[in-house]
């Protein structure tokens, strides 16, 4: 399936529906929804639109939102990737998302923005090509880590199992990298 870009104002649609679906379900609860990557850059207007939207919530807001999303997905033509409980594809940051900052509340969500100096670092461990770039704008306004804060956050990331050798090559060649970008 071919998915359209994803701007601001596609992100917040879909953010609504989400929280419309969870009353419509009759949930009472708030679930936590912390978007990362180029969804939390869309979202703080570093970032014009992205290929996709991409969030982390936990175990609860996961189960409510499986099928869901799917069907989003399907309804709006637009790629949505959840992840569960600070789990992303190779490794797990729950230190991420204890240092997000608020930036919506909903009726049924709370929505938060991963720190950017987190995105920084997922984006960097990614190590895609449009990845680097993002970093490479932020870096251009103003928003720089610095080698030891990046190493100390890196140090919360627990690769699954497996994928330890890969995770930490891809962080060194991104903090040799980031330095001359």
């Amino acid at each position: 399936m071919s998915y359209k870009d994803v701007d601001k104002r596609k992100t917040l649609n879909t953010l609504y529906a989400i929280d419309n679906y969870l009353g419509e379900e009759g949930y009472t609860k708030r679930f936590p929804i912390y978007f990362i990557g180029g969804s939390a850059l869309i979202l703080s207007e570093f970032q014009k639109s992205s290929k996709d939207i991409d969030f982390i919530t936990d175990n609860n807001g996961y189960l409510a939102l499986e099928g869901f999303i799917d069907e989003l997905e399907k309804q709006k033509g637009i790629k949505i990737d959840m992840f569960k409980k600070g789990f992303l594809p190779n490794y797990r940051c729950e230190d991420c998302l204890l240092r997000s900052k608020k930036f919506l509340g909903l009726k049924h969500l709370e929505v938060y923005i991963l720190d950017y100096i987190d995105i920084i670092l997922t984006k960097g461990i990614a190590g895609r090509e449009d990845d680097i770039e993002a970093i490479k704008s932020l870096k251009d306004r103003g928003i720089i880590a610095t080698k030891e804060e990046l190493i100390k956050r890196f140090n919360g990331v627990v690769p699954n199992r497996g994928k330890e050798e890969e995770i930490n090559r891809r962080f060194k060649t991104f903090v040799k990298r980031y330095e001359s970008l």
